[in-house]
């Protein structure tokens, strides 16, 4: 019997084995699982994911539109585009512990649709049991696999070390007593993460073949020392001199004494606004992670115009003398044509970049969306250091989520999460849910890296607040005069209409020697001059 073929070169050329495909996309899948105790399983799952290539309907499929084959011999489409289900059925079937091999086929299954449902609606069938039971032609197509993929698969399957991973991974989970949603959403993640690792491995091996390139580097060998110097570097030009300057250098001290602390914490920086928290937490982080031979750093913050600044910042201090994107990597939905090229697209894929700016919305869509483009990143978070950057700003909605996650990502994924903002939100006291379960955060208080916080905000206090409201409000006029009798020659006036701020604006634009400034939604980037009158 021919080999059966997996890929072949776009030139048609060069033809990939499926044992080689197999095989290929086990090593990197075991590589992702590794981070978190689950080599084996994770090997198993992406050894099985293309089973169903074996098929004769496939095998004819790519060897017909590879001209090795008459077009007659094309088989329906129907015939052979699923070649998932067979690798899912084979798991099912071999492995005796029944609840692990449904998580490993529920990845193999979606590899190629997105994480399907497994709960039935209206009374049917679910779309995992229905896709359990398909019908495949699995005795023919089980045929037809190759010898030694069937030797290998055997001794994967009845490997005692998957059953010690998932003994492992059960106890690790972060479950209280009797809370039976928090287990299965537990579960879920974990689901996830192995769905997370068959997706970015089975594309990456695929992509490596097709382009004939050699397979991505390990994030491992990054020299964590250089970048800690660049950064040493660039905050030895600061000047020391002032009151403000002194307290920023304490700061960024504290941030460097802390990140000697065992990995797998939640750690909160506290830092008012012109402290220099930004450089403080990735100082914090790049010496956390080479102490603790960790992968990636993520700096995620809720606005796209923090981002872009941060991470501009970023590639001055570490980027100089280096490619462009071989270190720091912007990832959300702002970037423009002249930012984004290809292979900043390639490694966006898979936050494939040493340092990773990007958006909340990215980084939770990394965790619960289903579509492959998304989840495939989620193992990427497993052992780094997570920078949560005005993480005041999260949805009150997404609090348990974010929360239960946390838990996940630390005490599973062994990865550091720094809550950082000037006004700490209250993860640590989030009110008990429906069912009565408290799923707040337990932060000790040894990880709170600034420890006088009160002290420091009263240092860097810049702001004298006075009470002037009054029943009934101000009008616009009342407004204008107001800040006639000022003595300040710069005052910023924010209304909560775009009327009284149109309003003011024409009062002021009527005045002499005033410069006046209006801005609203109303207005565009393409109206640069409306918003100024003298």
């Amino acid at each position: 019997m021919q080999d059966n073929i997996a890929h072949i070169t776009y030139d048609g050329m060069i033809i990939e084995t499926l044992y080689t495909h197999l095989d290929a996309t086990a090593h990197l899948c075991r590589k992702y699982g590794e981070k978190i105790g689950i080599g084996t399983i994770c090997e198993l799952t992406g050894f099985a994911h293309d089973l169903g290539k074996a098929s004769q309907a496939f095998q004819k499929y790519i060897r017909a539109c590879n001209g090795m084959l008459e077009e007659s011999c094309m088989p329906a489409n129907k015939d052979k585009s699923d070649h998932s289900t067979m690798g899912a059925q084979v798991v099912h079937r071999e492995m005796d512990k029944e609840d692990l091999a449904k998580y490993i086929s529920l990845s193999i299954m979606s590899h190629h649709t997105g994480l399907l449902d497994c709960l039935p609606f209206e009374g049917g069938k679910g779309n995992f049991q229905s896709r359990i039971q398909k019908d495949i032609a699995y005795d023919s197509t089980y045929q037809r696999i190759d010898e030694e993929i069937i030797c290998r698969l055997s001794n994967l399957t009845h490997d005692g070390a998957i059953t010690e991973e998932y003994a492992y991974i059960e106890s690790r989970l972060p479950v209280k007593e009797g809370d039976k949603r928090g287990k299965w959403f537990q579960r879920g993640l974990f689901e996830k993460y192995i769905f997370s690792c068959l997706c970015d491995a089975d594309r990456n091996s695929t992509a490596a073949f097709m382009e004939m390139r050699q397979q991505q580097k390990d994030e491992r060998t990054v020299l964590w020392k250089s970048l800690i110097d660049d950064l040493e570097k660039y905050i030895m030009s600061f000047s020391t001199e002032g009151r403000i300057n002194m307290i920023r250098g304490q700061i960024s001290q504290c941030c460097l004494e802390h990140a000697c602390v065992s990995k797998g914490r939640i750690m909160q920086l506290s830092v008012p606004t012109g402290g220099g928290k930004t450089l403080s937490a990735l100082r914090f982080a790049l010496n956390h992670a080479n102490i603790n031979d960790m992968d990636k750093i993520f700096y995620i913050v809720p606005y796209t115009s923090i981002i872009e600044q941060n991470a501009q910042v970023a590639r001055e201090i570490f980027e100089t003398g280096r490619s462009l994107g071989d270190v720091v990597l912007e990832c959300h939905s702002n970037l423009s044509q002249e930012t984004d090229n290809e292979k900043t697209r390639i490694l966006s894929e898979n936050w494939n970049a040493h340092i990773v700016f990007t958006t909340m919305v990215q980084f939770l869509e990394s965790i619960f969306d289903s579509r492959i483009s998304r989840t495939r990143r989620m193992h990427t978070l497993a052992n780094s250091i997570l920078i949560f950057d005005e993480i005041q700003c999260l949805p009150k909605k997404c609090m348990y989520l974010f929360n239960e996650f946390v838990r996940f990502i630390t005490e599973v994924g062994k990865s550091t999460v720094v809550l950082c903002t000037a006004t700490q939100p209250l993860l640590d006291n989030v009110p008990k849910d429906k069912m009565g379960i408290d799923r707040s955060l337990h932060i000790k208080e040894e990880n709170n890296i600034i420890r006088d916080e009160s002290l420091l905000f009263s240092e860097l206090k810049r702001t004298i607040v006075h009470d002037y409201r009054k029943r009934g409000g101000w009008s616009d006029e009342e407004i204008s005069r107001f800040a006639e009798d000022l003595e300040e020659k710069n005052i910023l006036i924010i209304v909560n209409t775009k009327k009284s701020a149109e309003t003011l604006f024409d009062i002021f634009s009527f005045k002499n020697d005033v410069t006046c400034h209006y801005l609203s939604t109303n207005m565009c980037p393409v109206h640069p001059d409306f918003n100024t009158c003298s």
